[in-house]
């Protein structure tokens, strides 16, 4: 299942009409249980089985949602993606000829590049960028930092024929990646030398169970000893596997809320609000309407999953402040004139009211499919007010 889902769900060749989905794509992949869920793109690519026309017709509202592999939908069934659940809602509240498209663009950076070569052909009135507080934080940074950054922005105005982005000529990815592995987190900011997660496995073993017992009580005792350790508090991974001396860069986000921020952390939000500012030129100047999603992190969801975060990486509490990556980019969307959508209050208070794990295991930092169906349930409260006011302009 594994290797269909990389072989054929994605494109081989970089981008295209949906980002890097495949067209025409139809299989199956497996969930966090190893369960096989349905995957399936139309003939452009989008993770829809519904076809559609390049030129949008009238009647349709057309929502373009890009993003990473929580906006794809990572090992969620066809109809557990927020995108499909958005859109089965929206048609049965007021808008019965909404589509709403799934494009994959990997990080911010790329689906700038992606916007203006394939996105607005499609002509969509709503353009939602996902924005994940781990790896897309410091994917912009990668991507447009230091003279072996992949990217330059342009700055120009809000013109149809000016493209935002054009690509550095000293792009050297195996340097950038060089010069990232040598920034970590400052000492006097971690409390002493962290420790590896834990791996997650079962709590019982077979040869643990008793062999005078039916065979289905100890298939019954395992299943409950794996829902144990599923639940248990996690720790987000290390993408370097760097934990007793932290990287500064990582896909894990942590230092995305330290306070005071180094300086490379400020110019990383620094250049995600220069990149923002250019989506939002792209936009406008073909009357889209331009919004961000935030997608939070697990330990801001899930005290326990702190409380497991800050055992691994040992940052000083007084230097980690819980929501300054949401705060940062609502203030500079609120600026802009950019709605910023942010379900983290809201998939916390539903944690809270169940107590049900949202996340995936082992640390990932994807939502389960409890997790997108919480997450939509704050995006769509959100949402709607900035749809209303759209169709009252």
């Amino acid at each position: 299942l594994e290797e269909a889902y990389s072989a054929s769900a994605f494109r081989p060749d970089g981008l295209g009409d949906a980002g890097f989905l495949a067209p025409g794509f139809s299989g199956f992949v497996k969930n966090e249980f190893g369960k096989p869920v349905e995957w399936v793109h139309n003939s452009y690519g989008f993770r829809t089985r519904e076809e559609i026309s390049r030129s949008r017709p009238p009647e349709v509202l057309r929502i373009l949602m890009l993003g990473d592999s929580f906006v794809a939908g990572h090992r969620l069934g066809q109809e557990q993606t927020v995108g499909f659940q958005l859109e089965s809602w929206l048609r049965s509240n007021g808008y019965p000829g909404c589509e709403v498209l799934i494009a994959a663009i990997e990080e911010p950076a790329v689906g700038l590049e992606y916007l203006e070569t394939f996105g607005v052909s499609f002509e969509p009135q709503v353009v939602i960028l996902g924005i994940t507080l781990g790896n897309d934080l410091a994917q912009t940074y990668v991507a447009l930092q230091g003279k072996h950054r992949r990217y330059d922005l342009t700055g120009s105005a809000a013109a149809v024929d000016q493209p935002q982005l054009v690509e550095n000529p000293g792009w050297d990815q195996e340097a950038q990646r060089r010069r990232i592995k040598r920034l970590r987190i400052p000492e006097e900011m971690l409390s002493g030398p962290g420790v590896p997660p834990e791996p997650i496995r079962p709590a019982v073993r077979d040869e643990d169970i008793s062999p005078f017992g039916f065979h289905y009580l100890r298939m019954l005792e395992t299943a409950l000893a794996e829902r144990k350790a599923y639940n248990a508090p996690q720790s987000v991974r290390s993408y370097w596997q760097s934990y007793r001396r932290p990287r500064l860069i990582d896909g894990n986000g942590i230092a995305m809320h330290l306070d005071p921020a180094p300086r490379p952390i400020e110019r990383t939000y620094e250049l995600l609000f220069e990149l923002l500012s250019a989506y939002q030129r792209v936009c406008a100047a073909r009357g889209i309407q331009f919004m961000v999603a935030i997608h939070s992190q697990r330990y801001q969801v899930q005290p326990r999953d702190l409380e497991a975060a800050m055992k691994v990486y040992r940052v000083r509490r007084s230097h980690f402040d819980l929501m300054k990556p949401n705060e940062l980019i609502a203030a500079h969307c609120e600026r802009e004139g950019i709605p910023c959508l942010d379900p983290t209050q809201a998939m916390a208070a539903t944690h809270g009211r169940k107590g049900e794990q949202l996340f995936m295991p082992h640390g990932d930092m994807h939502w389960n499919a409890r997790g997108a169906r919480a997450y939509f349930e704050g995006l769509k409260d959100q949402l709607l007010p900035e749809l209303e006011r759209l169709g009252g302009e």
